[in-house]
């Protein structure tokens, strides 16, 4: 990781501090560190290898070297009672933004077309591709998963402390056989390899700035025309499972979130129901979206 060329994102404020390792246990344990000794300010964390990297429900999240982006996010929200899993879906947003971005940089995205759903998932160079959400944690492009995001909030009663942990395949040009069903990268969907550094600075300054907006408002409600757009099970049905919760009217309608961050989701009745994140899994009917 070329260090210089994230050195805007100190330049201009968006953060103050920049940490960088060769190799950790994971960003979000290197973040910690200074967040437990009470630093106030944004900073970043970033590495090129993780060796104990983890998503959602204590998963192993595969880092290799010099090919993804690890990192995390130290934020400091004010506002009481704060919804970890609102950060959560901002950063999904952010990410996915970004990446819808440097698409259409590359010419594989337009902008009458990057809020489609698309499922196709061929590595070519002419392809209109868009990256989507499936919420609440994760960002696809095609129909596969490109990047996870691990929230985290440590907090003494007074002060919040939100780890933002976000993990993005880019480059890669292979993956394990048991991630091959639903993981690809950005370099693998696109036959093109990405700059990792550009797409940092991207999602960093998109969070920020949402964050700060969310801040301002106190929910989600600025945000829910563009996330419901880029959901990729909108309107679709959707099987949902958790550990020890029933879902006896499977498989459900997605209809979107509410300002809160709840997946909106409608059983065949019609009667619409909100789902907390919690530990929730939406799949879609024939797999993984």
């Amino acid at each position: 990781m070329d260090l210089l060329k994230l050195e805007s994102l100190t330049g201009d404020g968006v953060i103050s501090r920049l940490l960088y390792r060769e190799e950790v246990t994971s960003t979000n344990d290197m973040i910690m560190e200074i967040a437990r000794q009470g630093y106030p300010e944004k900073a970043l964390a970033l590495c090129e290898i993780q060796t104990a990297g983890r998503g959602r429900k204590g998963r192993h999240w595969e880092s290799p070297a010099g090919s993804g982006i690890w990192m995390s996010l130290l934020l400091h929200p004010q506002r009481k009672g704060l919804l970890l899993s609102s950060i959560t879906l901002l950063a999904a947003l952010a990410i996915t933004r970004s990446i819808n971005e440097e698409l259409l940089e590359m010419g594989l995205a337009d902008s009458s077309q990057t809020l489609r759903n698309n499922t196709d998932t061929k590595s070519s160079s002419s392809s209109i591709l868009n990256a989507q959400i499936k919420w609440p944690n994760d960002v696809i492009v095609g129909s596969k998963k490109v990047c996870g995001i691990l929230t985290e909030m440590i907090s003494d009663g007074t002060n919040n402390n939100i780890i933002v942990g976000i993990g993005i395949n880019v480059n890669q040009t292979a993956f394990p056989e048991e991630l091959l069903e639903k993981g690809i990268s950005l370099a693998m969907a696109t036959g093109r390899q990405w700059n990792r550094e550009s797409l940092v600075v991207r999602v960093i300054k998109h969070l920020v700035l949402l964050e700060d907006e969310f801040e301002n408002v106190g929910d989600l409600s600025p945000f829910l025309e563009e996330y419901n757009s880029l959901l990729i099970s909108k309107d679709k049905e959707v099987v949902l499972t958790a550990d020890n919760i029933d879902f006896p009217d499977n498989p459900y309608t997605a209809r979107g979130i509410t300002k809160t961050g709840a997946l909106i989701v409608e059983d065949k009745m019609g009667k619409s129901h909100d789902i907390s994140f919690g530990e929730v899994s939406v799949r879609g009917l024939l797999g993984y979206v």
